[in-house]
């Protein structure tokens, strides 16, 4: 069966030559051209539409684009061989796109034999098992008020508590991306210089200066969400890849606190998350509502393994036995969180954690712990 190599680039002139030079080379592999530059979004969709790709080809018409697309790519499918190519020599093009993580640069004089030795992949080393970069939890609400923000602040902190414990860890982001309704500043009683927003427009040089856009809680980092909808738009937006990239580079773990509805930049960061929680509490009402949310992640791209179920206020017992529905295959109910009401309104109105002693946050510890070991 012949294997997709997937060729991103407005070039034609390149196009043209590196199909030639790909469909000589056999059966096995066949070109699939995407003539332009796409979105973090519409790379996903692309990738999903061609699962067996084993090798991605990035034309360099629009270096800094080009460039982009390289890092994009390597987040979403890390095993892939990725490659820069331009329609003539260009050494300054060629650091460029092995900086963003390409694993060679490919210009003419066109070697055909040698250029399909490469997509093979034998000179190469598999990239994602070097990859080391931390990982992106985020975390859906079913509807506002299941409590998503309360579990990703818990899970946040008990991992924080993990990674301290871990001499070669290093620390917890949270960062509350409700650009519309974030309260992670209020319920936490913080009062941040600076926010999401400002790191979004840092995102060029937000790999050097992670320390003054953050607020520090205990043992977390904290990257609030803006106090005013007219802090942020579309503009500023387009940077959520580069920026959780960077985040990733520095922490252990970058808790995302979302908000219900998947707007552009919530798919951005879906897609680049190691995992997506699903939390809705035992109201049927919200159960379906995990249903549709749980399907909008799939079509946008995000594979089923990756989706983790949680059920917030499930019996003071904690013996809820929900099944994921059938709409649902493959997707984990990861844990059923004990309601327990009283403790958790008085952790908000404290501007603090819930007790220790609370079964709920004992469970939200054990969840942690799960998370931890599993990434």
């Amino acid at each position: 069966m012949s294997r997709p190599v997937l060729i991103i680039s407005p070039d034609k002139r390149l196009n043209a030559a590196l199909a030639e030079i790909i469909e000589r080379g056999g059966p096995l592999n066949r070109p699939v051209f995407l003539e332009h530059y796409p979105t973090f979004a519409q790379l996903g969709s692309f990738l999903s539409d061609h699962p067996n790709a084993h090798a991605g080809i990035v034309g360099f018409a629009d270096p800094e684009r080009a460039r982009k697309a390289i890092e994009v790519l390597r987040v979403l499918q890390p095993d892939i061989l990725a490659f820069g190519a331009h329609i003539e020599p260009a050494p300054r093009l060629a650091q460029m796109a092995l900086k963003a993580g390409a694993v060679d640069f490919l210009t003419p004089p066109w070697r055909p034999d040698k250029l399909w030795g490469r997509l093979e992949g034998g000179e190469f080393p598999s990239p994602g098992a070097t990859h080391g970069d931390g990982a992106l939890l985020a975390f859906l609400p079913a509807q506002g008020g299941d409590g998503a923000s309360t579990v990703a602040l818990h899970v946040a902190h008990a991992l924080a508590g993990l990674a301290a414990a871990d001499s070669g860890s290093s620390g917890v982001l949270l960062s509350d991306f409700d650009f519309h309704a974030g309260v992670t500043s209020f319920r936490l009683r913080l009062s941040a210089a600076r926010t999401i927003a400002d790191a979004l427009r840092a995102a060029e040089t937000i790999d050097s200066s992670w320390p003054r856009y953050l607020s520090v809680w205990g043992r977390l980092s904290i990257l609030p969400a803006p106090q005013s909808d007219d802090c942020i738009d579309a503009s500023d937006t387009q940077f959520v890849p580069e920026v959780f990239q960077s985040a990733k580079r520095k922490f252990r773990f970058t808790v995302l606190d979302l908000p219900p509805a998947l707007y552009s930049a919530c798919k951005d960061a879906a897609l680049l998350a190691e995992r997506v929680f699903v939390v809705c509490s035992t109201d049927r009402l919200s159960l379906h509502l995990a249903e549709r949310r749980v399907r909008d992640l799939q079509q946008l791209g995000v594979a089923a393994e990756q989706i983790k179920l949680i059920v917030n206020r499930a019996d003071a017992d904690n013996r809820f036995r929900a099944v994921a529905p059938p709409v649902m295959p493959g997707v984990d109910l990861i844990a059923a969180l004990p309601n327990d009401y009283q403790r958790v309104n008085k952790a908000y109105l404290e501007g603090n954690l819930v007790e220790a002693s609370s079964p709920f946050r004992q469970s939200v510890d054990e969840l942690a712990e799960k998370i931890y070991k599993s990434l």
